[in-house]
């Protein structure tokens, strides 16, 4: 399965597919903000819909996440039992960090 989303510029993409039964992968790609929030909440409602075992947050792609975004990952992060967010940048890293966050979002290499 595999659901995406762009906003109106491109400067923002978001796909939730299902890797494995118990695991879906949410691709995040550009600079995300609030204008692009409901999209992205939907996307990540549609993977927890399908009650994972594990969710992954991709985020090699994401140059930038507002706060507003920040709080969607914290709030997936009660929907499923195991979360994890993989390879952000360093300034998504360093927002995830400042935001008091790390911990909530396991960060994986």
């Amino acid at each position: 399965m595999n659901d995406a989303t762009s906003n109106h510029g491109a400067q923002a993409a978001f796909y939730a597919d299902q890797s494995r039964a118990d695991t879906w992968v949410v691709t995040v790609i550009g600079e995300v903000d609030l204008g692009d929030r409901d999209r992205f909440d939907a996307v990540v409602e549609r993977a927890l819909a399908g009650s994972p075992t594990k969710l992954v947050f991709d985020l090699a792609g994401a140059r930038f996440l507002d706060s507003s975004v920040l709080r969607v990952l914290a709030a997936a992060a009660g929907g499923t039992a195991l979360l994890e967010v993989r390879t952000p940048a360093p300034i998504v890293r360093r927002l995830i960090e400042l935001s008091g966050l790390a911990e909530l979002l396991p960060i994986v290499e």
